[in-house]
């Protein structure tokens, strides 16, 4: 637990006390800390106390210094320049383990700087840059940092802008590297992360050895949420429910059979059939509710028996299209298969 000091006098009396964890409020003076950030062990300033200004007194501080081993930003309003400034720290500082910059607006100077200060790091073994305003550059200078970068355990960089391409480098960049252990890239909003993507994490990590794991958080499980609430809209009169009807409809290889199964296992399968022949069915089990999927063949020579079994009334229907498809190319197939199901 982090003990909250509001003053200089709380400050000091924590110190004194050889407190591991303290979060310093934002009464405390800043230069406050950083006059006794060299018997720290692990300082919090989150909610709002930092922004470039600040941090880059802080950077000042932190590059020479040899006792803190955690520090968390989490929330602040700390921006490129504040983010360029961490990095020159990082290439300095000798101690640092743990750091959390989510929810701040790092952007890409910022993410970029800190992803090149890592290449040469030795210490650094937990970084969390969550919804930091990261990009697709930021994206690919750490999938180049994790190639040469042998001591970063987890790195959390979800809830960003770094596309598809920059997470195929992830992929590839991660067949180099046999010391992450965790990587989050859940909930990044630009250029979606298509399924050939998400396939190659998972086969990267199914590579890895028992001893050397690799977990990718992803956002399956956001998937299984959908599911839970959409049934709540569906009415079968007095009759309790037994099993609720899930379609799966698109074009040849836009990843719905991969889909079936991630949903099941939340996880990325790496051994699939190449194509489904006719209609595929198996049954899967969310918050208590159970599905029946009908995963349906995207070749068109299967059509014509489609539309026998595509009941527009009662189901859950998901209709798959390509992320990396120009726009009015995935438009067209989404609407051709809304009108295919009649909806």
């Amino acid at each position: 637990p982090w003990r909250t000091v509001t003053s200089e006098q709380d400050l000091e009396d924590a110190l004194e006390a050889k407190e591991p964890h303290i979060r310093c409020g934002r009464e405390v003076p800043l230069d406050v800390v950083l006059s006794k950030i060299d018997r720290m062990e692990s300082l919090k300033l989150d909610l709002g106390t930092m922004d470039d200004d600040s941090m880059a007194l802080l950077a000042k501080a932190l590059g020479p210094n040899n006792s803190l081993t955690t520090l968390d930003l989490f929330s602040n309003n700390i921006g490129g320049g504040g983010g360029v400034e961490l990095g020159k720290a990082l290439r300095e500082n000798k101690k640092l383990e743990v750091l959390n910059l989510g929810r701040n607006n790092i952007g890409e100077d910022g993410g970029c700087a800190i992803a090149n200060a890592l290449v040469g790091n030795e210490h650094l073994t937990h970084l969390r840059l969550s919804f930091a305003g990261l990009g697709s550059q930021s994206g690919a200078d750490f999938a180049t940092m994790l190639e040469t970068n042998k001591v970063l355990q987890s790195l959390n960089i979800g809830g960003n802008s770094i596309g598809d391409a920059s997470c195929k480098k992830l992929a590839a960049s991660l067949t180099k590297n046999n010391t992450l252990t965790n990587l989050g890239i859940s909930g990044n909003t630009s250029n979606i992360i298509t399924m050939a993507t998400w396939r190659a994490l998972a086969i990267t990590a199914a590579g890895r050895s028992p001893d050397q794991p690799l977990a990718v958080e992803s956002d399956f499980l956001a998937w299984r949420n959908l599911l839970n609430e959409a049934t709540l809209s569906l009415t079968y009169g007095v009759r309790p429910v037994q099993r609720f009807p899930l379609f799966l409809c698109g074009y040849s290889g836009v990843g719905k059979t991969t889909l079936s199964y991630t949903l099941e296992q939340l996880a990325m399968p790496t051994n699939l059939p190449k194509h489904t022949h006719g209609v595929a069915t198996r049954n899967l089990l969310v918050s208590g509710k159970e599905f029946s999927i009908w995963d349906y063949a995207g070749h068109m020579e299967y059509y014509v028996t489609h539309e026998f079994f595509l009941l527009p009334s009662q189901a859950v229907f998901i209709v798959c299209v390509r992320g990396d498809e120009v726009e009015k190319k995935t438009a067209d197939q989404l609407y051709y298969w809304l009108r295919f199901i009649k909806c």
